[in-house]
């Protein structure tokens, strides 16, 4: 390794535990593609990495992340490391082709690529070869999936890693049934019921006691009002036929998360078995955070409570 010291580059001596990969390409490369390639870094271990525009996860990339472990056994290498040392690790899927099949109606070219890349990563974390991820950077979406997959992950300090996805209205799909995703299962298992009983702490009994009779009379109306729309609702998309039998499921998670929230969407979703079904539950989500009308009486309560103010 060589750096500049001000007059010229001077060879530095590479710290224990540090490796360079420019210093093993081309000479040492196994196979690659476009978007991605193996390359074999000594001691019996092979390391993938990203090439595709910003790290995304291509077809190339899944493709030769399928085909890592049946290459390195061909070629006697024991262990797989994914990594990279470019500007981000991986900044999840590529939403282009992702949005375009979608937009396209490209429903069985769709199914594919989710199902390519559930398959790639489970056979990664339940193979029997040892794969340790190094994430750093930008490291989202797919690229997280791909880390939380991993035998190993060794973390870069300068790291910014989560699921994202959710922000543009798409369901992180790396994960199968079998194995729902780390970080939501978390928060619905413990965070979730952790912060609600931390809310209830805050709360003064004698307010709540005080507010008594209007507070309950309201909630109950509320709710009333709610289970009578969800039953009108049903009655009049059910004459269409269209959803079938999970109208009654769909149905129940609205009326849910009016009167308790999102807790109860998902509860219902996971009793009824609506999350296991990809292209419902995606659209149900989507549907559940999109509150047109609810979200234009909350602006004019707003807005008159407002005016009222400054008259």
């Amino acid at each position: 390794m060589q750096v500049f010291d001000g007059a010229s580059a001077v060879p530095v001596e590479v710290p224990a535990g540090m490796l360079i990969l420019d210093a093993y390409k081309p000479e040492r490369e196994i196979t690659s593609n476009s978007s991605a390639a193996l390359i074999d870094i000594g001691d019996g271990v092979a390391l993938l990495e990203f090439r595709s525009k910003a790290n995304v996860l291509d077809e190339g990339v899944v493709r030769l992340m399928q085909a890592a472990p049946g290459i390195l056994a061909d070629k006697g290498l024991r262990a797989l490391v994914i990594g990279s040392q470019a500007e981000h690790f991986c900044r999840g899927a590529n939403l282009m082709q992702i949005g375009g099949y979608a937009a396209q109606q490209k429903w069985d070219e769709l199914n594919a690529a989710i199902d390519a890349l559930q398959q790639t990563l489970m056979s990664l974390r339940h193979g029997l070869l040892p794969v340790v991820v190094a994430p750093y950077g930008q490291t989202l979406g797919g690229g997280c999936e791909v880390a939380l997959h991993a035998d190993h992950v060794q973390a870069n300090a300068d790291l910014f890693m989560g699921l994202v996805e959710i922000a543009v209205g798409v369901i992180p799909a790396g994960s199968t049934p079998e194995r729902p995703e780390p970080v939501y299962d978390a928060i619905f298992t413990w965070l979730a019921p952790l912060a609600i009983f931390w809310l209830l702490l805050q709360v003064e009994l004698r307010h709540v006691l005080r507010a008594g009779l209007p507070m309950l009379s309201m909630f109950l109306l509320g709710s009333a009002g709610v289970v009578a729309g969800a039953l009108l609702g049903a009655w009049l998309i059910g004459s269409t036929g269209t959803l079938g039998s999970r109208l009654g499921p769909l149905a129940g998670m609205y009326t849910g998360t009016y009167i308790g929230g999102s807790i109860n969407f998902n509860a219902l979703a996971l009793h009824y078995g609506v999350a296991e079904q990809g292209a419902v539950f995606a659209g149900a989500v989507v549907v559940e955070d999109q509150h047109p009308i609810g979200s234009s009486i909350f602006a004019f309560a707003f807005a008159l409570a407002s005016m009222r103010r400054r008259c």
